[in-house]
């Protein structure tokens, strides 16, 4: 009990003060390779099945599938089937209200948002509008002036430099110590900076020691190249962005690609670990011994799995989701 006590006083220091924190993270897999249901390590096109403990390939569209058996690239399991949906914004062309976002409708063969200009979220207004007290208005530009991070295009953030400066429109991450942000914005302080934002709504230091696959800096640069993706091809804002028939796949798919790893997405493979085990006897004495191999069907650039990481900055959120699970799932002392 005491050990939870001292955790939770740590915890509550380092949201308050900012601080340094380690965690360690799992590497790379590869299917067939046994894994945790606590770490997201098989590669993104698999799983770790909970019954096997083993990364497993996903559900291809069209497949069958269930909650506990995820659909490949970002397809959704809808009666029991993996399919395509909310990937296409308003006036796409479609050929099903499944293919829209939740709120448009499919008419004439057009995502519609009926009730347009009245929204409810940015996702039923057009690719450069937002939705501001329920009506799709024209976005802020980054570096004009704003009130509110609502105002600015998908991925900014609305900061002022300092307490008495106005506020403008920061590029993704583009927020640096001392700046003004929202904890309910997770676009702003720049994390390769290793800053994240305070509960005084103030971007301050925190360094977390941790041996990962992120990489925080290609973090910042693949989401303004995602931004830029969005504003030179007009793509409208989407769900689920990373469906292959999606604006930004079509016209990105690089973009996409490179977010996904250097967030710390293990990057799809064909990669195959196959365990042999032989057993021999000597004697009444039996000696057990395994051999490990893989076969590759498919060539990569990105580093091996076993190659460690940099320290960077993690998502504020979740580092404390993390804190959160382990100081109160520890058994009492």
């Amino acid at each position: 009990m005491f050990l939870k006590i001292a955790l939770t006083l740590c915890l509550i220091s380092i949201i308050l003060n900012g601080s340094t924190l380690a965690i360690c993270i799992n590497k790379c897999l590869n299917i067939g390779d046994k894994c945790s249901l606590a770490d997201a390590s098989c590669p993104d096109n698999a799983y770790c099945n909970p019954t096997s403990s083993v990364c497993v390939l996903k559900v291809a569209p069209g497949g069958p599938c269930t909650f506990i058996t995820p659909c490949l690239n970002s397809y959704q399991c809808i009666n029991s089937t993996c399919q395509a949906a909310a990937y296409l914004g308003v006036d796409e062309v479609c050929e099903t209200t499944l293919q829209c976002n939740s709120g448009l409708e499919c008419r004439a063969n057009i995502c519609t948002n009926a009730n347009y200009p009245s929204c409810s979220s940015s996702f039923v207004c057009r690719h450069n509008e937002t939705c501001q007290s329920n009506n799709c208005v024209l976005a802020v530009s980054n570096t004009k002036q704003c009130t509110t991070s609502d105002q600015c295009r998908m991925f900014s953030t609305c900061s002022k430099p300092s307490v008495d400066a106005s506020g403008r429109c920061s590029v993704p991450y583009g927020v640096q110590k001392g700046g003004s942000c929202s904890m309910d914005n997770t676009y702003g302080c720049d994390v390769s900076a290793n800053l994240t934002c305070a509960l005084n709504n103030t971007c301050v230091e925190f360094a977390l020691e941790i041996c990962t696959r992120v990489n925080s800096s290609a973090v910042k640069t693949s989401l303004s190249n995602l931004q830029q993706c969005q504003i030179d091809f007009q793509c409208p804002a989407v769900s689920n962005p990373a469906v292959p028939k999606s604006c930004f796949m079509r016209q990105c798919p690089e973009v996409i690609r490179n977010l996904t790893i250097a967030s710390g997405g293990c990057p799809s493979n064909d990669t195959i670990s196959t365990n042999t085990t032989t057993t021999t006897t000597t004697g009444t004495v039996a000696t057990t011994s395994t051999t490990s191999s893989s076969t590759t069907t498919a060539t990569s650039t990105d580093p091996p799995k076993n190659e460690c990481g940099q320290l960077v900055m993690m998502d504020f959120n979740l580092i404390i989701m993390v804190l959160l699970a382990f100081i109160f799932g520890l058994p009492s002392n």
